[in-house]
């Protein structure tokens, strides 16, 4: 069954982190990860110029375009199940059809992702449909944040919903993670199944539960801008286990424990059994610990320890988020944190040449909004990251 089809949509979903259990998780123990309120955007509205666009302005610099005849042609053979209810994986006979189409696009990750958007156009609006699609981003790319994974969840949402085909999570999210595997080729599921239902989830043994009593957090994220490698990351900690077996199996326990402290902690939260104040106390203890055991598992860097120095020295406390050996840092707010204070932390860490973020952890998944203002389609497309960022805050109001 369809509702009715839309002539535009703007969809928004969050990134991810991981609060506690990076590392561990590997070994078979218990992660707990949230979406972030950094967001993916796709605009994606109906054309009538024989044409399918698609524009990633923040990481390409021209539209990539095709004919509409030419994609309504590959559609019959490329997506043989009965109906877009059914995601289904691109082959590799597909992919093989479709990468001649981008044989102009050489930068690895727009190619991914473009093939990624033309395997879910065919498969859900099966070459029938001429469209201009833009996505922005204020999430970092390759910055372990579910960059990938947001975006999959936009263009997935946002062609289920054009098409009249409701907007009903657990085929957004199937349809997402397809697009995931043309991505990453083996992903867990779990960036694009936060990026879809928003939240805190414990992650253990392939399988994602709610992490009850848990609300969204202010938190400040701040990219290092130090390259990360998650690959070298989780060799060295490998390593280290092999080398000090006895050391390296206590500390990944007491990552499970910090996991199970955490969850037992929301649970008192949701029964009303501690206050906010001795929830974020108890967040704080909680942070160090995480974070002194990632350094003693040798995944820190000094990037990441300057952010917990300037941090601390106004009394707020900072973590890895995700490998490790660079990347990202989440620091948690108080709410009684000053304006001054948020701004002294930024603008020292900017003299390191941090980026940071104010944000929310555990906040929304995805939204889809219809017919947003069509005279702001140029703005959103053309504007630099920080005057558009402005703008999405006013169009994505439901």
């Amino acid at each position: 069954m369809t509702s009715q089809q839309q002539n535009a949509v703007l969809v928004s979903a969050p990134g991810k982190v991981i609060l506690f259990g990076e590392h561990a998780v590997v070994y078979g123990k218990p992660a707990i990860a949230a979406s972030l309120g950094l967001r993916t955007y796709s605009w994606i509205r109906r054309t009538n110029d024989s044409n399918v666009r698609l524009n990633l302005p923040d990481i390409h610099t021209l539209p990539i375009t095709w004919e509409s005849r030419v994609l309504a042609e590959l559609a019959a053979a490329h997506y043989r199940a009965s109906d877009w209810a059914t995601p289904a994986v691109l082959t590799p006979e597909s992919e093989t059809a479709l990468s001649a189409l981008i044989e102009g696009v050489t930068t690895p990750a727009v190619r991914q992702a473009t093939l990624a958007f033309l395997h879910l156009y065919l498969s859900i609006c099966k070459g029938r449909s001429d469209l201009d699609t833009c996505v922005r981003s204020a999430l970092p790319v390759g910055a372990g944040l579910g960059s990938s994974a947001s975006y999959s969840v936009t263009i997935a949402a946002g062609l289920l919903a054009l098409g009249g085909y409701g907007e009903d999570p657990a085929l957004v999210n199937g349809w997402a993670f397809m697009a995931e595997k043309v991505i990453h080729g083996n992903p867990s599921g779990v960036d694009n199944s936060l990026a879809t239902y928003g939240g805190a989830k414990v992650y253990s043994h392939g399988k994602l539960e709610a992490l009850g009593g848990f609300g969204s957090l202010r938190f400040m994220l701040t990219d290092t801008r130090v390259p990360k490698n998650t690959k070298r990351q989780v060799e060295l900690v490998r390593e280290r286990k092999l080398r000090f077996p006895l050391a390296m199996d206590l500390l990944i326990d007491s990552v499970q424990g910090i996991v199970e402290e955490c969850k037992s902690l929301f649970l008192d939260v949701e029964q009303k059994r501690v206050s906010e104040d001795e929830m974020l106390t108890a967040m704080e203890a909680l942070i160090d610990m995480n974070h002194g055991i990632m350094s003693a598992c040798g995944v820190s860097h000094p990037s990441l320890e300057m952010v917990r120095l300037v941090t601390a020295s106004h009394g707020l406390r900072s973590k890895l988020t995700g490998a490790g050996g660079g990347g990202c840092a989440l620091t948690l707010i108080r709410p009684d944190t000053t304006r001054e204070t948020l701004d002294s932390i930024k603008e020292r860490l900017h003299l390191e040449g941090f980026m940071c973020f104010e944000t929310e952890v555990g906040g929304v998944g995805v939204t889809v909004r219809s017919d947003p203002d069509a005279c702001a389609w140029d703005s959103f497309a053309d504007l630099p990251a920080a005057e558009w960022a402005s703008l999405v805050s006013t169009l994505d109001k439901p």
